[in-house]
């Protein structure tokens, strides 16, 4: 005989238990209270934009529903609620995967292999740039510009200026 799995008591109150009237931007708990926006909207890694809401302490403390709403009804902080809103943005990194998974995409990032990788190895195996010898953003910065262009110089001297 199979012993039964014990269900938890009912789950806690999501985000979705939660009403959201975009047009005043308020949002309200199921005991009925208002939720303040703490002003804090951001976008997040995925691209979805997300809204901080925050309950009064004094609206949670007495409220009959905290058993469901908090992770734990004994603390003294109010509830928290985050909505994530619309689809992700198009980030340049999402377009850049739509843009490399197709056919044509494919074919010419490949091509970075042969036009790109090459002046990496150049700078780390002939001029020794295989970490910077500097220390922040504004040196290393410039440690690479220079070592960028003295290899562009290079292919300058070798191949000519194309300006004929």
């Amino acid at each position: 005989m199979q012993t039964p799995i014990p269900q938890k008591e009912k789950d806690k109150f999501t985000p979705e238990d939660f009403t959201y009237n975009q047009v005043t931007d308020k949002l309200i708990c199921p005991a009925g209270k208002r939720l303040y926006s703490t002003g804090k909207a951001y976008r997040n890694p995925e691209g979805y934009t997300v809204d901080s809401f925050r309950a009064s302490k004094a609206d949670c403390q007495n409220c009959s529903l905290k058993k469901q709403c908090l992770k734990n009804p004994e603390q003294t902080s109010p509830r928290q609620v985050r909505l994530f809103n619309g689809k992700p943005t198009d980030t340049l990194t999402a377009k850049m995967k739509e843009k490399i998974d197709t056919p044509q995409g494919r074919k010419i990032y490949s091509q970075r292999l042969g036009i790109v990788e090459p002046v990496f190895g150049n700078l780390a195996a002939q001029k020794g740039l295989n970490r910077s010898t500097l220390r922040g953003t504004h040196k290393v910065n410039i440690q690479w510009k220079l070592f960028t262009m003295i290899a562009n110089l290079e292919k300058i001297a070798k191949y000519g200026s194309g300006l004929n």
